[in-house]
């Protein structure tokens, strides 16, 4: 399988609030594409399956003194890619990236924005039998693919038991409440079911579940959910 990471660095028009008391900003927009691939008969590559997880954002208010030194921003960024869970590899290639860019903005104040697009392409053999999408649990799964697999995220148990605290969006919104889900960034709404984590964040059901299958942090204060 290979991967292909596109980086698109810009920054956002500061708010009054912000021009009146400069802080540096920096909001890092995750998102992740699958395709898959084959190559027929005629050797042209065309597309099987593909499938783009619900985008993921985290902003963080970057230290003045570690934009002084190109060293320091570089280890901040860094830092901060792994409190995100960015493999290793792919925090070598963005850091240094984000930092130059960041360095680069001499002004008091601003509010950076990377939007990180990593796409994952698998090549199928043309007589290979199409693998299917299924979702199990609120996560993607693909057909033939071991339910039983160790996962990297929560348990099993601790899904089933944040299933108990399910409620519609409509019922939240009769209670007050009414939000994003920070990890898709729509509006809760209709009979969509969201879940409310243990720190007493709420997200779409299928959004955090999936989120859960590889993280065992909230999205959004990073708290760890218990097995």
């Amino acid at each position: 399988m290979s991967r292909t990471v596109n980086l698109i660095l810009g920054t956002k028009p500061s708010t009054t609030q912000e021009q009146e008391n400069p802080v540096f900003c920096l909001e890092l927009r995750f998102h992740y594409k699958y395709k898959r691939l084959f190559r027929n008969p005629e050797g042209q590559v065309r597309e099987a399956q593909s499938y783009s997880a619900p985008p993921s954002s985290a902003l963080f208010q970057l230290q003045p003194s570690a934009l002084s030194h190109s060293f320091t921003c570089h280890a901040q960024i860094h830092e901060l890619l792994s409190s995100l869970n960015v493999d290793h590899e792919l925090r070598l290639f963005l850091a240094p990236e984000i930092a130059t860019f960041l360095m680069s903005l001499s002004r008091p104040g601003f509010h950076a924005v990377a939007d990180i697009e990593v796409v994952h392409e698998e090549f199928l053999d043309a007589q290979e039998p199409l693998p299917m999408m299924m979702m199990l649990d609120g996560v993607m799964m693909m057909d033939g693919e071991d339910v039983n697999e160790p996962r990297r995220g929560v348990s099993r148990s601790t899904l089933e038991k944040l299933k108990k605290e399910r409620f519609s969006a409509a019922a939240a919104e009769a209670g007050g409440i009414s939000d994003d889900c920070a990890i898709c960034l729509e509006e809760f709404g209709g009979e969509v079911k969201l879940i409310k984590m243990p720190c007493a964040h709420i997200f779409h059901e299928n959004c955090i579940f999936r989120w859960l299958k590889n993280q065992k942090t909230c999205p959004t204060c990073r708290r760890e959910v218990d097995n």
